[in-house]
């Protein structure tokens, strides 16, 4: 039964801030600056003692962490759009198509779902305990690819509910790196019961 309750607790520690970062922004439809500082206060608070410094050090760590990858982000597409923009107009970038998405399209999921999550994780190391492994970068290349799936599918990055799966999305995989070693014990107690 104790094993049963610390399982189901860390269960809730790895999902519940990634439901909160997602459902408080389809519900209440916030402001994208919002949407960053509660981000970057969400991942804190539920993470407090795995942070490198004080509670009040890494709340405001966090949130100017959140900030910062958010506008370095906008700083890259805006960056890059200003190149392609010397070499083509900027109305006909919505006429130009790859395999039935405009020019426009695609040039969002670079910063939104490419630039900004690996500028989250590599700002967020600052912050959190953090070590390199396999496990680490086979969670960043999956919430890279599912980012850039979903603004295939969705094609449309400003409507509200996008940016709300992408702070499910992003939180969701911070909590995973976070709570690796509870991750790989989880497992191991799993596959020894299994082989008793």
């Amino acid at each position: 039964m104790k094993l049963l309750t610390k399982n189901i607790f860390l269960f809730f520690k790895i999902i519940l801030p990634a439901l909160i970062c997602g459902l408080l922004f389809m519900i209440f439809k916030l402001d994208i600056g919002y949407h960053v500082l509660f981000f970057g206060l969400i991942i804190v608070l539920f993470n407090l003692e795995k942070t490198k410094y004080n509670n009040l050090l890494s709340i405001v760590f966090s949130i100017i962490i959140s900030y910062l990858a958010f506008f370095i982000s906008i700083g890259l597409y805006f960056g890059i759009g200003y190149i392609l923009m010397q070499f083509i107009e900027l109305d006909k970038l919505e006429e130009i198509s790859i395999y039935g998405y405009n020019i426009k399209n695609l040039l969002m999921l670079l910063p939104i779902s490419i630039f900004s999550p690996i500028l989250m994780f590599l700002l967020y190391k600052f912050l959190f305990k953090i070590n390199k492994s396999n496990y680490t970068r086979i969670i960043i290349w999956i919430t890279i690819i599912v980012l850039i799936i979903f603004g295939l599918v969705k094609k449309d990055f400003e409507d509200e509910n996008a940016s709300a799966f992408w702070q499910l999305i992003m939180a969701l995989s911070l909590q995973l790196i976070l709570y690796k070693k509870e991750v790989f014990e989880f497992i191991n107690r799993k596959n020894t019961a299994y082989n008793n």
